[in-house]
């Protein structure tokens, strides 16, 4: 996930503000904050990079 510049949500923040509104269920375990979102040479989102740049676990 990227934050808006001058953001301070904290990861742990984020997964209890899910679980307010959507349910434990179906709320994220674990939350990593990015700088940038990987982008292909059309500028969309590459959405299976993320899982390359983040440590196993």
């Amino acid at each position: 996930m990227r934050l808006c510049d001058g953001s301070t949500l904290e990861p742990a923040q984020l997964i209890e503000i899910c679980r307010d509104r959507l349910g434990s269920f179906k709320s994220p375990d674990r939350v990593h904050f990015i700088a940038e979102l990987p982008k292909g040479p059309s500028g969309k989102i590459q959405r299976l990079k993320p899982a390359d740049i983040l440590p196993p676990g």
